[in-house]
C-alpha cells in the first residue's frame, strides 16, 4: 500500500523471512509449527502474490529470489517445522516458474546450507530440544566461515544469470544430488544417523 501510494514499484524483490524450533516432530507443538510456518512459507507467499500480481497486471518485467534452504531437499531431523516450510518454498517457486513467463518474471530460489545468522537462538526459545542437542545443532546450523553476505552475492549472481536454483554452498549440491539419486530408504536412514549424532544417543530401533 505505501508503494502504491507513492508510484514506486520494485522490480527486484527478495523473500527472506526464517525463524525455526529445534526438538522432535512430535514434541512441537502445534502452535509453534504454525508459528514457524507463519514466517517461512506464508511470508513468501504473500510477497510472491502482492507483487507476482502488481507486476502482471502492468505488463512489467521482474525478478523474485526467495530464500529456501538445502533442507528443503531431504528434511532436517530436529529442525522439522523449518525444513517442512522451506521445502514448501521451494515448491512454490517451481510452480510459480511454470505458471509465470520467464520474460516477464523470473523466480529463483536459493538453497544454502548453515549459515552463521543467529537464527538457532531464536530456534532454541521455540522448540524442545535439551541444551547438549541445541549445542550440536548450533555448531551443524551456524558455522562461522559461512556469512549472510555470502549468500547475498551468490543469490543475486545466479538470478541475474537466470539460474531457478542457486544451492550456494557445496553440500547443498550434494544433498540436492543425493535427494534424487539415492532410494528414499537411504536418504531416511541418513536422517536417522544425523539425528542419533544429534542427540547423542544410540538409534532407537
Amino acid at each position: 500500500e505505501e508503494l502504491d501510494g507513492s508510484n514506486r514499484r520494485p522490480s527486484i524483490v527478495v523473500n527472506n523471512a526464517g525463524v525455526g524450533a529445534i526438538g522432535l516432530s512430535l514434541d512441537v507443538p502445534l502452535k509453534t509449527w504454525r508459528k514457524v510456518h507463519d514466517v517461512c512459507f506464508w511470508g513468501v507467499v504473500h510477497g510472491c502474490l502482492t507483487f507476482g500480481r502488481r507486476w502482471r497486471d502492468a505488463g512489467e518485467v521482474a525478478m523474485v529470489i526467495n530464500v529456501a534452504s538445502a533442507s528443503a531437499f531431504m528434511g532436517l531431523p530436529q529442525a522439522n517445522a523449518y525444513a517442512v516450510a522451506k521445502a514448501g518454498v521451494r515448491a512454490l517457486s517451481h510452480t510459480l516458474s511454470c505458471e509465470i513467463d520467464p520474460a516477464q518474471i523470473r523466480f529463483t530460489t536459493v538453497c544454502p546450507t548453515g549459515v552463521s545468522t543467529g537464527i538457532s537462538a531464536a530456534s532454541e526459545a521455540l522448540g524442545t530440544a535439551q541444551p547438549a542437542t541445541m549445542r550440536r545443532i548450533r555448531k551443524l546450523l551456524e558455522p562461522r566461515w559461512r556469512t549472510p553476505e555470502q549468500v547475498a552475492q551468490a543469490a543475486i549472481a545466479g538470478a541475474v544469470r537466470g539460474r531457478p536454483m542457486v544451492w550456494v554452498h557445496w553440500d547443498a549440491w550434494g544433498l540436492d544430488l543425493l535427494s534424487r539419486a539415492l532410494p528414499t530408504q537411504m536418504t531416511i536412514a541418513l536422517g536417522r544417523l544425523m539425528n542419533r549424532r544429534l542427540m547423542n544417543r544410540r538409534l532407537i530401533a
